[in-house]
């Protein structure tokens, strides 16, 4: 029987630090943020929605034959840096975007072979790997399969003024020249190192509402193909 495994960042743990999951973690749905308020005179609260969803733990049981040999890699593993990609072998169609700040302590049982539990703190979102995949976009509808708005990655190649009309709403740059990345869970616009958000004359950035999105573009360019526009959709559901 196989044996399971999770993947954080460069590391996968079982082939990289000798690290498998003794049994599937639990399914967690993450809190949503509400602020109580008790009025005088009112049986129970009130809730204020303040419009988002709390970090989440995932907690992964696991074991080790050799732990004097791995330690190293495993502290390295659990060390990177920032908010990476967080995946295991239970489910291979999504990943949680988590960092380990917790301390870990392994426990043996036996000479040199241990067990311990690891803590991430996740993202409240599971997303979708299939919505990381880059696509050329064309006007027409985009549908999000989830029942989450999607924050899309939007690569733009234009001239001029460009314009996104997504679902009734128009979103405007002005000056474009040549290639540019709008990130619209970043909320920014670049190419390369260079911030390019002065180009945006809108505010709020695009989003795809659950179900079908409607899409079209209006350029000012003067060339032959005035425009293309390329997405990764960012698929992603609680």
């Amino acid at each position: 029987m196989a044996l399971n495994y999770f993947t954080f960042g460069d590391y996968q743990s079982l082939k990289d630090c000798g690290l498998y999951i003794e049994k599937r973690p639990a399914r967690i749905k993450p809190r949503r943020d509400m602020t109580a308020h008790q009025i005088p005179g009112k049986d129970g609260d009130v809730y204020i929605d303040n419009g988002r969803w709390e970090s989440v733990p995932q907690r992964y049981q696991v074991g080790c034959s050799n732990i004097d040999r791995h330690i190293d890699k495993i502290n390295e593993m659990l060390c990177q840096p920032g908010m990476l990609k967080l995946s295991d072998s239970y489910d291979n169609t999504v990943y949680r975007k988590a960092m380990c700040i917790n301390s870990m302590e392994f426990t043996e049982d036996l000479l040199n072979f241990g067990h311990a539990t690891i803590e991430f703190m996740c993202d409240p979102y599971r997303y979708l790997l299939a919505g990381d995949a880059t696509q050329a976009l064309s006007e027409g509808v985009i549908t999000n399969p989830t029942a989450y708005e999607a924050l899309p990655l939007f690569i733009i190649t234009t001239t001029g003024q460009f314009t996104i009309h997504l679902n009734n709403k128009d979103y405007t740059f002005k000056d474009l020249s040549g290639l540019y990345y709008v990130d619209c869970e970043a909320m920014k616009i670049y190419r390369g190192r260079k911030d390019y958000s002065s180009v945006a004359l809108f505010d709020e950035f695009p989003v795809l509402s659950p179900g079908e999105n409607t899409i079209s573009f209006t350029s000012t360019s003067t060339a032959t193909n005035p425009y293309t526009v390329a997405i990764q959709p960012r698929w992603r559901k609680i």
